[in-house]
């Protein structure tokens, strides 16, 4: 709450992080909707922290990976690497992606440092009995894809 009504008050508040800013007098009906509208910003938060492919799901915020209920156990830096492929399922991800949005440096073009990190991680997923995989896309990339279910 605040009793200062000037635009200046309220781009102040909202600028330094506030997430609504209510001038008084309030209505209770007002700030009951006012605190529905966060709750709900709140849940789709709490949605997005999980990501799913098959039956993998990483926690974003624990950063802890499960296959089937159990942790899987990762390297950093290959925890660094599933997620960015989870988010971008289905979709070719090339290795100059990986170099700067992964390892967040430059790497020389001819390095098999992803295709080491891939490797282990492919290893890993498989021993974990993930339905899930990384395709490698020659001369371009690579792909997590949902297997498709069997029967």
């Amino acid at each position: 709450y605040s009793g200062r009504a000037d635009t200046d008050s309220i781009v102040r508040g909202l600028d330094a992080g506030a997430d609504d800013y209510v001038v008084k007098p309030v209505s209770n009906e007002e700030l009951r909707a006012r605190v529905r509208t966060l709750t709900r910003h709140g849940e789709k938060s709490r949605a997005e922290e999980q990501v799913r492919v098959g039956n993998l799901v990483l926690n974003r915020l624990t950063r802890r990976v499960r296959c089937d209920g159990k942790d899987v156990d990762l390297t950093s830096m290959e925890l660094k690497l599933l997620e960015h492929l989870m988010l971008r399922c289905g979709e070719v991800v090339t290795r100059s992606e990986l170099h700067d949005k992964v390892w967040d440096m430059h790497f020389d073009p001819s390095s098999n440092v992803i295709d080491a990190h891939i490797a282990r991680l492919r290893k890993k997923l498989r021993n974990a009995g993930a339905s899930c995989e990384i395709a490698t896309r020659r001369g371009i990339g690579f792909t997590l894809t949902a297997e498709a279910a069997t029967g």
